[in-house]
């Protein structure tokens, strides 16, 4: 597929285009690049726990879109809906993002809540998320529009409440 403009073609390629590697060789262009760019494929993106009661799986958490250079990850957790509103999040998300902060040695965490997702707000706000913005009507749910609230979380903002 080729995209002609007035002056210039733009070409559909894939990211293993032979050309394309030589552009982040250039450090004022790698700095403005996403750092997986750059990433080798021996660096995880994820890491995943299982949650577990009573040899039962209840849920999952997971540190997504790792960036090991700005040492910051998105935070995701699901709780079976018959483990809801029993304290199991708080605990398991407390004792993963404390294993973020100090084995993983991550700067900051970021966490994404749909709107309409009020349990969540309330329990990322409750560990000491920080409400950070809205992207506006970015999630498609049930033949409408929401906006999604994105949270962080810096490591020396959980060691105040830690220590």
């Amino acid at each position: 597929m080729v995209i002609k403009t007035k002056s210039l073609l733009l070409k559909r390629t894939n990211s293993d285009d032979a050309d394309l590697s030589g552009l982040i060789e250039d450090i004022d262009t790698a700095s403005n690049l996403t750092e997986s760019r750059i990433y080798s494929s021996e660096i995880p993106l994820t890491i995943t726990f299982r949650i577990e009661k009573n040899k039962q799986l209840i849920g999952v958490v997971t540190f997504k879109n790792i960036k090991v250079i700005n040492r910051k990850a998105e935070l995701n957790i699901i709780i079976k809906k018959e483990y809801r509103n029993k304290g199991y999040a708080k605990e398991a998300l407390s004792e993963f993002i404390e294993y973020g902060f100090r084995n993983l040695n991550f700067h900051r965490l970021e966490a994404e809540v749909y709107e309409y997702n009020k349990a969540s707000m309330r329990l990322v706000e409750n560990i000491g998320f920080v409400n950070e913005g809205e992207l506006r009507e970015a999630k498609y749910h049930n033949g409408k529009y929401h906006s999604i609230m994105r949270y962080g979380l810096l490591k020396n903002e959980w060691r105040k409440d830690k220590d």
